[in-house]
């Protein structure tokens, strides 16, 4: 029984490596696929998908500036309520503040608040 399991094992196995002898394991190629990978400078995907990814993420930050860029309602100016322009104001008259001077001081980065 024992000689009949290994005469069994051995003729698969040879079955098994014919079958395998059979196939050429040579990928068909095109000839502009063979010509892209004999190329000079050709680098395979695997080595190249970092570079390929940030290729992509910039493209795509330009496209969202260009794109806010675009957009007339990003304006990146406040928009001051007049009851605040008022309160402004009455602080500011209250100080003995000319207007020019709120330009001076807003230039150097004062708040209003720190002056007092």
């Amino acid at each position: 029984a024992d000689n009949r399991y290994r005469a069994r094992e051995s003729a698969k196995r040879q079955l098994a490596e014919a079958e395998i002898a059979s196939y050429p394991f040579q990928p068909a190629i095109n000839d502009n696929s063979r010509a892209a990978a004999e190329a000079e400078g050709y680098r395979p995907i695997h080595e190249r998908v970092g570079e390929l990814l940030r290729k992509k993420q910039e493209a795509l930050a330009a496209a969202r500036v260009q794109v806010e860029l675009e957009n007339p309602d990003l304006t990146f100016q406040p928009r001051v309520s007049d009851a605040s322009r008022a309160i402004a104001r009455g602080l500011e008259e209250e100080a003995g503040m000319d207007p020019r001077e709120r330009i001076d001081r807003l230039a150097a980065g004062q708040s209003f608040t720190s002056d007092r």
